[in-house]
């Protein structure tokens, strides 16, 4: 296919990118030095090379100015916003965004303009430990303490942010130490952000609020109006892309434009410059996201090319713009949405020819009518791009996420109508808010289409096993392979099959191997335990903690460890007054299919419970009071007892049985009090047991003789056991600990 051939823009382009993923890598003084080897190589080239010395110019001038980018901000200015860390400053900026705003906390995004009286220029993140009132706009002026980044299992912080260009996080503990300026001021980007929310407002006060909410995520990127139920969904189904703004959305908006300017028989030059100028203003409406800033750049060179009268190339325009999109923003190497996008679309541009041209050469041999071979042609070539495109994603997708959707291409076909005809639908009701009700019927179909499919079980696949990221591994080589190289079509195409098949089956053979053992994951954070039980792709998650960490991290963490994308049943075991929360994090990030609680014993817990009922019923989750027909058929809850919510030094008695062994989680209170003899009894029967941190009591614990495996969350428990089995050794449950029940 050789993408490379009489292409120099592009070959600069895509070495320009490697330069600056390479830069990530380098401290500052090694991009100096490869600035210095680098401009040596282009003195050589032009002493000594008489072919393609321009080449050779152009590659080599692109990847030195991209590693001087990368030096000035992530070594110069980062190292900058980052010296004060852990000091108290006075801070002053403006507010650019606000990115959440709980009960208890709120969080911005702003312009830094003076630290302690010293004037600086650049973005940043300030957390507030309360409910802020400062609005988009606000010039405020705080008492504030620089931080590190935080990690939280696979999230990191630094990365996220950096890949915004937001260098630093300010702390603000208190409302007395941030105040609002009597003057504010509007720069462009924040009237657009102003203009964009209010126009998102205007989608959602027009028809039902989660249908205005999509419509709003897919004209205008913004999110805010969009439940956390159906951005689930999406994912799970494969379609988050079709959530963020894409070439996709461009090309359907400015081909009705095009459609729109032609009825009013604008003559060619009026489009061609009335386009871009329209697609650069929807750019800064949408907020620079970068899949979007790519396809607005490509339609520009597109008409720059038109009205230069100079030949387009597709994969060129492509490359230059990533860039240039590197080289003046280094921090969006980070962005992951950005290599998505131009990874999507570099696929579908390089690939799209080869099946055009397999299917005209089948059609020579058949000769089918033109009109159902035009449809065929469409069909397949739809099919193919969606399916080339995905796998172009794959080696990306499974090293971030670990894990796929089956329903991806399909439910991207399906779906493709509905999204082509809500964007003009979503115009009209812009302009007539009484016209709505077409925009909000393609959004309900989307809606009720991605909420059936992505009801379905076992449509998430996990492929963070290594077998399959070596398969993915080589899809990505054959087609890198496939797209530089000379070689016959037929032969990648089967490679690519092949390994695709041998790959999602070695990921459902992982999954779902035939065992009659059930793992067990045991987790704490500081805040009590969880258990997660699983067993050939179903999980049983139990909550043994009380609700002093207040999110589901512990329990996402533990699922994505075992191979899990979805729990069967969530357990837990008792009440406190943080467990909605917990509830709603979870279910924004798995899918829950049955939420098992307690019996309440007083009126506080059953108004808890209610409430969970009312959360679950928004996320499709069914609520049980008992613990019978589990989604692992061999296990078995024995006892799931604990005190009433009032009741100072919680009690929690916690048994199950799997296969031929009794595993018991208690604490030391437990064995005081009326749970006493209940637990007693749990305990001299138990194989395995795992002793809780939270309310310790006074007793020491009698060890049964036939005891396995002891598990100490406090390892300073250790000396309160006696009587311990030969062989038998307390362990500790500071890190995650994995085993099996026989």
């Amino acid at each position: 296919m050789r993408i490379f051939y009489r292409r120099p823009l592009a070959l600069a382009g895509v070495l320009s990118a490697l330069t600056a993923i390479g830069a990530q890598w380098l401290p500052a003084r090694g991009k100096l030095w490869a600035v210095g080897i680098l401009l040596f190589l282009l003195l050589l080239a032009f002493l000594v090379c008489k072919r393609r010395r321009l080449l050779c110019a152009l590659c080599l001038t692109l990847s030195v100015l991209t590693l001087l980018s990368s030096f000035l901000f992530f070594d110069l200015r980062y190292a900058e916003a980052q010296r004060r860390e852990g000091e108290t400053v006075t801070l002053s900026g403006v507010v650019l965004e606000r990115i959440y705003s709980k009960p208890y906390a709120s969080r911005f995004r702003i312009r830094a303009e003076t630290v302690d009286g010293e004037e600086v220029s650049y973005l940043a993140v300030l957390d507030t430990a309360f409910a802020a009132s400062v609005q988009v706009g606000d010039r405020i002026e705080a008492r504030v303490t620089p931080r590190a980044y935080q990690r939280e299992g696979d999230y990191e912080e630094e990365t996220y942010y950096l890949s915004q260009g937001c260098l630093t996080v300010f702390v603000c503990a208190e409302p007395s130490d941030c105040s609002t300026l009597e003057f504010a001021e509007d720069s462009w980007r924040i009237r657009f952000s102003k203009w964009n929310t209010a126009l998102s407002y205007r989608l959602v006060t027009s028809m039902e609020r989660d249908l205005g909410g999509l419509c709003a995520a897919l004209l205008l990127g913004n999110r805010s109006f969009l439940p956390e139920e159906i951005q689930l969904q999406f994912r799970r189904v494969g379609i988050s892309h079709l959530l963020a703004l894409s070439g996709l959305h461009v090309s359907i908006l400015i081909a009705f434009l095009d459609r729109l300017l032609r009825l009013l028989r604008l003559p060619k030059l009026g489009r061609a410059i009335g386009i871009p100028v329209a697609a650069l203003g929807y750019l800064c409406l949408t907020g620079f996201a970068p899949s979007t800033l790519r396809a607005v750049l490509m339609v520009c060179v597109l008409y720059l090319a038109f009205l230069s009268r100079a030949r387009y190339d597709s994969f060129t325009a492509l490359c230059v713009v990533l860039a240039g999109i590197l080289l003046f923003t280094p921090y969006a190497v980070l962005d992951l949405s950005l290599w998505m996008s131009f990874l999507a679309a570099g696929a579908i541009v390089i690939f799209s020819p080869a099946v055009s041209q397999w299917l005209e050469s089948v059609n020579h041999r058949l000769h089918l009518p033109e009109r159902l071979f035009s449809a065929v042609r469409s069909l397949v070539t739809a099919l193919f791009v969606g399916v080339i495109a995905n796998v172009a994603l794959l080696l990306l997708l499974a090293a971030v996420y670990g894990e796929i959707s089956l329903l991806s291409v399909p439910a991207t076909l399906l779906l493709s109508i509905p999204v082509t005809l809500l964007l003009p639908f979503t115009l009209l009701a812009l302009a007539v808010p009484a016209l709505a009700f077409p925009a909000a019927g393609c959004a309900a179909v989307l809606v009720a289409t991605a909420k059936t499919l992505s009801s379905l079980s076992g449509i998430l696949l996990p492929v963070n096993d290594v077998f399959t990221m070596t398969c993915f591994g080589l899809l990505t080589a054959v087609l890198i392979l496939w797209a530089v190289c000379r070689v016959r079509h037929r032969y990648p195409m089967l490679f690519i099959s092949l390994l695709l098949i041998v790959s999602l089956g070695c990921s459902l053979t992982v999954t779902h191997r035939s065992s009659g053992e059930v793992a067990v994951r045991c987790a704490s954070d500081g805040s009590g335990e969880v258990l997660l039980f699983s067993m050939q792709g179903h999980a049983v998650a139990v909550d043994l903690s009380d609700g002093t960490a207040g999110d589901a991290n512990l329990l996402y963490q533990a699922a994505k460890e075992g191979r899990c994308t979805e729990l069967d049943d969530l357990i837990l075991t008792r009440y406190y007054s943080r467990l909605p929360y917990l509830v709603i994090s979870l279910c924004q990030e798995l899918r829950v299919e049955t939420l098992r609680l307690p019996t309440p014993l007083n009126d506080r817990e059953a108004g808890i419970a209610y409430r969970l009922e009312q959360e679950a019923a928004r996320y499709g989750v069914t609520v049980r009071y008992d613990h019978e027909n589990l989604g692992i058929p061999s296990l078995t809850v024995l006892c799931a007892t604990h005190t009433p919510l009032v009741e100072e030094g919680s009690r929690v008695l916690f048994s199950v049985r799997a296969n031929r062994e009794v595993m018991t989680c208690l604490n030391g209170a437990s064995l005081e009090g009326g749970l006493a003899e209940v637990a007693k009894a749990y305990l001299q029967s138990s194989d395995i047991l795992l002793v809780s941190m939270r309310a310790k009591g006074s007793r020491d614990i009698v060890v049964p003789p036939q005891l396995k495996r002891l598990i100490l969350s406090d390892p300073s428990m250790a000396s309160r056991f006696w009587r311990l089995p030969a062989g038998v050794v307390p362990e500790d449950l500071s890190t995650a600990l994995c085993f099996f029940l026989k």
